[in-house]
């Protein structure tokens, strides 16, 4: 009897299941959750007061379960940086942060020679505590970066299962989602086997989670980093950098941004040359349409599952800006979750 066709139709099934790797590297990629991932975990769902949904499963590869872990490491680092120009950090002050990222050029323009493009993004995201989304694309690009090149020379067993990531830019996001004709939205996506996991700080309460999930479509590429083929692309140093960076600068704005009369100011509503900020806003960078957990083997990942610091501080951020929004006479958030006003004391009670 004829065993050919039988023959294809396996091999063409086993094409279809995901790589899951050796028991080896799923402990190696268990330890590495472990040691990247913080302990004080919360549901983000149930944080932002959404209903609770039925998750469903989804089985992935070994590489994308990688792709998870450090794309989830990556957002517990960069949330504490605030996001110019969307209504939701209206408490930061999109006048101070461009000062502060043009002081960052003149005192820093020296240390620029020999950096990519991208790491003086970051760097100047850090130092300023501040930025436009393709500065947070920028430090999210290389923090995972620098995660692969940890897991590759502290993780043999999965270096067989090393994503690449990409810096991505939908050039009709705000077309398509409500803005200008030419806002584009840039963000990062970890690449896997099949479809990347979106990594995106920029929105208010960032959600990790699939590319094919998201609001927006990554249709135009920037910067790559494949830790195998350009492990010399960033510095050896560059986390240590970095987090020199984050010292150096100033993450919190000067008390007077946060009085009454600085947001009933309606200067503060634009930008240098009287223009409007922009009109659209994402509260979330992936679709609501379900909740799903990650399985590769006995290993399993609940992107819901997110750093409670991180998350406490965006909260407190868009408390400013509910409370900066109302004074100001804007209009609410778009879809923003409903947090109470923030109670602010006129005079320091003296403890």
């Amino acid at each position: 009897m004829p065993r050919g066709p039988i023959v294809d139709r396996l091999s063409a099934l086993a094409a279809t299941e995901p790589d899951i790797g050796t028991a080896e590297a799923r402990a190696d990629a268990t330890r590495l959750k472990d040691q990247l991932l913080p302990s004080d975990v919360v549901s983000r769902r149930a944080f932002l007061g959404l209903a609770p949904l039925e998750p469903q499963t989804r089985t992935i590869s070994l590489k994308t379960y990688v792709a998870f872990v450090v794309g989830a490491w990556a957002l517990s680092q960069s949330m504490d940086r605030r996001s110019i120009n969307h209504k939701s950090s209206a408490a930061d002050d999109f006048s101070r942060g461009r000062a502060l990222a043009s002081r960052f050029a003149n005192r820093y323009a020296a240390v620029k020679q020999g950096d990519s493009r991208q790491v003086w993004y970051a760097k100047e995201l850090l130092y300023a505590g501040t930025g436009t989304c393709d500065r947070h694309a920028a430090l999210n690009f290389v923090l995972i970066g620098a995660g692969l090149k940890h897991i590759y020379d502290e993780f043999p067993a999965l270096r067989a299962h090393l994503p690449t990531v990409e810096m991505v830019s939908d050039p009709t996001a705000g077309e398509r989602l409500g803005g200008p004709v030419h806002d584009a939205h840039v963000f990062v996506v970890v690449k896997g086997d099949g479809d990347p996991v979106l990594v995106d700080s920029w929105v208010p309460f960032p959600r990790l989670g699939l590319a094919g999930d998201g609001v927006c479509r990554a249709s135009l590429s920037l910067y790559s980093f494949d830790v195998i083929r350009d492990p010399h692309t960033l510095p050896g140093d560059v986390l240590a950098q970095l987090d020199a960076l984050a010292e150096a600068g100033s993450s919190e704005p000067p008390p007077q941004m946060l009085s009454d009369a600085h947001y009933a100011d309606p200067s503060h509503w634009c930008t240098s040359n009287g223009q409007r900020l922009r009109g659209w806003q994402m509260v979330d960078a992936l679709r609501e349409d379900c909740a799903t957990v990650y399985t590769c083997g006995d290993l399993h990942f609940d992107p819901d599952h997110m750093c409670a610091e991180a998350l406490a501080m965006r909260k407190r951020w868009v408390q400013e800006a509910t409370h900066a929004l109302t004074i100001g006479e804007q209009s609410p958030i778009r879809g923003a979750p409903a947090f109470s006003p923030l109670r602010r004391n006129p005079v320091p009670d003296g403890n």
